[in-house]
């Protein structure tokens, strides 16, 4: 009886090590049960639009595509589950924008950065001062090598559905895991750039892929910042700022004050390396000054100031974007936006040439544990 236990035991250990972890479809999550405002909302750039929508729909079929472990996902490794998720994402992640993973066996950052590691995919720029989204212009930290904080700026703020942008060096996918969602609000806001450029006015999208963006990033010294400052952002050695921002290309200048500020000209579309569509591409609204102009740390900065706020942005030639072309580019993107809530542990993950992604403002502060990460091509 004790030899034939032990040869079921065998079999069975030997059929872990060798079988292959399944995810399969599952449901559509549930739209959130507080409606999510949009129009109207405290610190929301430009809120007071009457052209915004009134409130987000929830998630739809397919968009994002849920995919969850057909069976126990503690039977297999972190490892196993990232060659798993590897695979649907070669297969899907282009056809449906951005995929829900939820019931991995994920439950710490390090477990996370873990999952990320397997993956075996570029987690860094191809320069090494871009390592963990190195020199954003947003407020987060470190976890560790492979994970940050998705964002530390003020709960009540909501982040404008984006992509990550030149600034981070233009990785290829966004992986946003939560270990704990907040208790009201914080869902993530997922906008289908597909939709979005199939739905902007030709004259608008013709303009800016004439002209290009030119995006302006703005740091006070530490000693002066109470936001961002270039010392924790990029380096306190002005020498390897300086080496920095000339190897990406930037022209930059040095204020009287110790500020640091440098720009550069981008183009506002880009091929997809998969499915070679032409992908509106790009942080018009993300990078105008008037994305900072509700946020909690600005509100008492007069909004018909142009100078001082941590980015802006103009056409490539320096001419302002008027404010009825970046009213008409937020109305278009919230259109084509849903509100998705979190479980513990939900990871999605976004094409970031197909779907932008943000964060809607939350309540209590500290409630809501997301932590990020990318990848490049």
């Amino acid at each position: 009886m004790r030899t034939a236990v032990r040869r079921t035991l065998a079999t069975h250990a030997c059929r872990r090590q060798f079988a292959t972890p399944m995810l399969q479809k599952g449901s559509v999550p549930p739209a959130p049960v507080v409606p999510v405002q949009v129009q109207g909302r405290a610190f929301l750039p430009c809120s007071e639009n009457p052209k915004l929508p009134k409130a987000l729909d929830g998630p739809r079929d397919s968009f994002p595509y849920v995919l969850e472990p057909q069976s126990s996902a503690q039977d297999f490794s972190i490892q196993d589950w990232a060659n798993a998720c590897k695979m649907e994402m070669d297969e899907n992640l282009a056809k449906y924008g951005a995929i829900l993973f939820r019931g991995l066996p994920l439950s710490t950052p390090d477990d996370f950065g873990k999952w990320m590691r397997g993956l075996d995919w570029r987690t860094m720029g191809d320069k090494e001062a871009l390592k963990c989204m190195f020199a954003r212009s947003m407020s987060s930290h470190n976890i560790n090598e492979m994970v940050r904080t998705a964002s530390d700026d003020p709960a009540e703020y909501t982040i404008e559905p984006h992509s990550e942008y030149h600034t981070v060096g233009f990785p290829d996918k966004i992986f946003l895991w939560c270990e704990q969602p907040a208790t009201h609000g914080g869902e993530w806001p997922c906008t289908d750039i597909r939709a979005v450029y199939r739905d902007l006015d030709p004259e608008v999208t013709k303009k800016f892929e004439e002209l290009g963006v030119n995006y302006k990033v703005s740091y006070p010294c530490r000693e002066k910042a109470h936001y961002n400052n270039w010392e924790d952002n990029i380096s306190p050695d002005k020498e390897f700022v300086e080496h920095y921002l000339a190897d990406q290309g930037y022209t930059w200048k040095w204020g009287d004050d110790n500020s640091l500020t440098y720009e550069q000209v981008f183009p506002v579309t880009k091929t997809h390396p998969k499915t070679g569509e032409k992908a509106w591409f790009n942080q018009i609204h993300a990078q105008h000054m008037t994305f900072y102009t509700n946020h909690p740390l600005f509100v008492n900065k007069p909004k018909t100031d142009t100078e001082g706020w941590p980015v802006d942005c103009s056409y490539g030639d320096g001419t302002p974007i008027p404010p009825a072309i970046l009213d008409h580019i937020r109305e278009t993107v919230w259109k084509h936006t849903i509100a998705l809530g979190q479980e513990p542990g939900d990871l999605l993950v976004c094409d970031n040439l197909l779907v932008m992604h943000g964060r809607m403002g939350y309540s209590p502060a500290g409630s809501r544990k997301v932590y990020a990460s990318v990848s490049y091509e």
